[in-house]
């Protein structure tokens, strides 16, 4: 079995992760989440040096949205959400 993770905004599209592991615990998806969300929201909050205006971005600049499964609920992925001031749709 192979999971793919993928993210994406209202414009752009965020990187596509294979996992080819069975099965994905609360670990791996931190993971995931560090390696693929965190590093679009960064690629996101530099600023263009061809920028001639910049709009700044809060802590409810990101919203994220993912299904109900075990491996989303866990404590270190609702701490890695919340230090990088990423709201979780309910």
């Amino acid at each position: 079995m192979i999971m793919m993770w993928a993210c994406f905004t209202g414009d752009r599209l965020g990187p596509l992760i294979i996992y080819e592991k069975e099965g994905v615990d609360g670990d791996a998806y931190t993971k995931i989440l560090f390696d693929g969300l965190l590093n679009l929201i960064d690629d996101l909050l530099k600023i263009p040096e061809d920028a001639t205006i910049v709009e700044v971005a809060t802590e409810k600049s990101f919203v994220f949205m993912h299904d109900n499964a075990p491996c989303h609920k866990t404590k270190n992925v609702k701490e890695l959400l919340q230090k990088a001031h990423v709201l979780m749709m309910k």
